[in-house]
């Protein structure tokens, strides 16, 4: 198995524009604390499973392999420049926000 980070599967938290208009203030509030917290404790319990599974995964003889991705993310950076053509500055502002994504929430 290769741990190559191409995806986090988050599971989002919705609730629709007339509903969210119809809540106090305080319950707003109330609300995006709890799904902070929920996020913050789902990233946990994943990570902890991901890793309880994958030492499992090892002591039976499995091979997992942790590469370096940073030349991925190099190898793909002439991508970017297309897409930044054809979707203009956009691009840089979703590359930027992945990028403090990825200093919020450290991988392993």
């Amino acid at each position: 198995m290769t741990l190559t980070q191409h995806v986090y599967s988050p599971i989002p938290l919705t609730i629709s524009e007339k509903t969210w208009q119809k809540l106090s203030p305080a319950d707003r509030e109330a609300v995006t604390k709890a799904a902070k917290e929920a996020a913050d404790w789902s990233r946990n319990e994943v990570s902890s499973n991901d890793d309880r599974q994958l030492k499992d995964m090892e002591s039976k003889g499995a091979k997992v392999a942790r590469p370096d991705i940073a030349p991925w993310r190099a190898a793909v950076k002439p991508v970017y420049v297309k897409a930044k053509e054809k979707y203009g500055a956009e691009v840089d502002a979703i590359l930027a926000e992945a990028d403090a994504i990825r200093k919020a929430v450290p991988t392993k």
